[in-house]
């Protein structure tokens, strides 16, 4: 049987997840309706002068699998992760969701890892590793 500070932090942690979707999905279709286009990432450059050949991705909290921890099934109403997507209109990554335009979606939420099978400041296992983008533009 769980302890009552166990069963409060898991619902925290339930109604921050569900939060963080709702903010999520309602923020992108507020900023659409007003006007505005996604977050475009169209080129990085770093100190020294040389340019990402490679996109990766990462989540910090297991995309998928914390939805999962707290939905009855993904993709259900506030039950989605926001994604990483190439828009071949504007030739730049979005971040959210497929916008109009976008050419690859990298299996959308299931773009990250669900397990942490990386290393990491807390020991071998104890964060997500990154996934690279293929194809890349």
């Amino acid at each position: 049987m769980a302890r009552p500070s166990t069963r409060r932090l898991e619902g925290a942690r339930a109604i921050r997840a569900f939060a963080d979707g709702f903010a999520s999905v309602l923020l992108a279709r507020y900023l659409s309706h007003l006007g505005f286009s996604p977050l475009q990432i169209k080129s990085v450059t770093f100190a020294n002068g040389s340019t990402a050949n490679k996109w990766a991705v990462v989540s910090d909290f297991g995309g998928t699998a914390e939805v999962n921890q707290y939905c009855p099934s993904y993709g259900g109403p506030y039950c989605t992760y926001p994604w990483y997507a190439f828009n071949g209109t504007s030739a730049a990554f979005s971040y959210g969701a497929d916008y109009p335009g976008t050419q690859f979606d990298y299996g959308q939420a299931a773009q990250f890892a669900t397990t942490t099978q990386c290393g990491g400041p807390f020991g071998p296992n104890s964060t997500y590793c990154d996934t690279v983008l293929s194809p890349s533009p």
